[in-house]
């Protein structure tokens, strides 16, 4: 009955092999940012995502030893001044003059010196921050903000010792408009 060859011959193409590749990739460097990020605390449940707006909010989420927590929003190329009464966000080159804050397009840089990885409670924030910037462990120049529940210690421009904790971020989007929304706190140095 003719030829009965029953192999099968299976064929990869070029762009097949591209697309698994690609994928191996964004596997590899999605663990590595996992990893090389710090975490927050146990029980802290990140924030829903917020509208692309780069305005921080005016309500405060708890009154901890004086200082009020504020709901603050950058969207790449803003900053902040914190020691300000009424702050909003502004489009800016960095952090420098009197922003204290600064969102670039996936990193957050402080005005008065670096950053302190800070775990914890936020009511003993201004406890830890306060020794922390006293014994120089601010020295991270910058921070990725990807997760949700990382909190930093920092100063400000005027010299305020600050706190804050990464509610939301969509770092991740290559859109102009990607965001990040901390809960912030500044307190006068000791």
């Amino acid at each position: 009955m003719g030829n009965t060859d029953n192999s099968r011959s299976t064929k990869i193409s070029t762009g097949g092999i591209g697309v698994v590749v690609g994928i191996a990739l964004a596997m590899i460097v999605g663990i590595t940012v996992w990893n090389a990020v710090p975490r927050g605390s146990a029980g802290e449940s990140p924030a829903a995502p917020q509208s692309d707006v780069a305005t921080p909010s005016a309500r405060t989420s708890s009154q901890v030893s004086g200082s009020p927590t504020r709901e603050v929003r950058l969207v790449r190329g803003t900053g902040i001044d914190l020691d300000a009464a009424d702050t909003e966000a502004e489009v800016s080159e960095g952090a420098n003059g009197n922003l204290d804050l600064h969102f670039t397009e996936f990193s957050v840089y402080a005005n008065g010196g670096g950053f302190a990885a800070d775990q914890g409670h936020e009511q003993l924030a201004e406890q830890r921050c306060t020794e922390a910037i006293r014994t120089r462990k601010n020295t991270a120049d910058s921070v990725f903000p990807a997760t949700p529940g990382s909190q930093y210690c920092f100063v400000t421009s005027g010299g305020q010792y600050g706190w804050f904790r990464l509610k939301s971020s969509n770092v991740g989007s290559q859109s102009p408009s990607a965001a990040i929304v901390l809960a912030v706190r500044v307190w006068p140095k000791a």
